[in-house]
This record gives C-alpha cells, structure tokens and sequence, in this order.
C-alpha cells in the first residue's frame, strides 16, 4: 500500500484493462453511430401505391418520380397541357383564348417536336385539328370536342413522362 491508501497493483490492473478494452469500445462504438447515421441519411422507403389516388392528384403538375425525365421536357409537356387546357374553357375571340391559342402553335411548332413522340404527337395533331374546327365555328359540340381532347393530350402527356 501507498501512504495515501491505494493498492499499486490494483491501479495497474485497472490501468491495464482500460489500455486493452479501450480500443474495443471505440470501435464498437464508432460502429454504432456509422450504422445510426447511415439509415438517419436514407430516405424513407417508397410507400405502396394507394389502390385509388385522390381526385386532386394531377400528376402532370407533379415532379416526375423518374430522375432521369428530363425537366425541361417535363416544363414543355406541363405548359402544353395549361395551354390546351386554356383554350378547352375560354371563349373564341377572348384576349386570353388568342394568347393560348399563339402560344400552342408555338409549341406545336416548335419545342413539342423536340420531345414528342408516338401518343403525345398524335394526341397534339388531334387536339390542333379540334382548335381549328372550334375556331372556325364555334359551338358547343366544337367546344366539347376541344375538352375531350385537351383531357386526352393531357392524359397522353402524363403518361409519356410516367416511368
């Protein structure tokens, strides 16, 4: 013993079993949090599709769920269907009917070509010949026509960008 009551060889097997257990603890340690913070980062697993989605749900205003829908393209097809929606539910003649109706022509032209292909293409060609008829003789019949296929495009486009 010590002059201040501790026994030497209790303190060095203390010591020692600190210096031999350490390393064990640190590692299981670290371990722990490494597998904490590697499921903290994850996301969430997808949840099951509902077996009917919500009557709210406009999936052609939502960010695709594919990352690799290009967002440029996933803009174009989302005004498309604005545009067309646009001129569905306004009058002939009206200032907002005649700035739909350039800037679908526009589209039409011009950046749906760049990504439209196979149901889109068709379905723009059909809504354009719609537009045209409604135009030209405005009726309810031309105007039922031009939202059936404005619903149609839409539809045309949601499903283009579905992955």
């Amino acid at each position: 013993m010590t002059a201040d009551g501790s026994d030497p060889k209790a303190d060095g097997r203390v010591l020692g079993a600190l210096k031999a257990w350490l390393p064990v603890v640190t590692v299981a340690a670290g371990g722990v949090w490494a597998v904490f913070v590697y499921f903290d980062g994850r996301e969430p697993p997808a949840k099951a599709p509902a077996a009917t989605a919500p009557a709210t749900a406009s999936p052609v205003t939502a960010i695709p769920a594919n990352p690799d829908v290009d967002k440029r393209k996933f803009a174009i097809f989302t005004e498309a269907s604005q545009v067309a929606s646009t001129l569905a539910n306004t009058p002939v003649g009206t200032p907002a009917w005649a700035t739909a109706e350039a800037r679908f022509w526009q589209l039409y032209w011009g950046e749906m070509s760049i990504y439209e292909k196979g149901a889109v293409e068709d379905r723009m060609v059909k809504f354009g010949n719609a537009l045209k008829a409604h135009k030209a003789a405005p009726s309810d019949d031309t105007a039922g026509d031009l939202q059936l296929a404005s619903l149609r495009l839409g539809r045309a486009l949601r499903d283009e960008l579905s992955p």
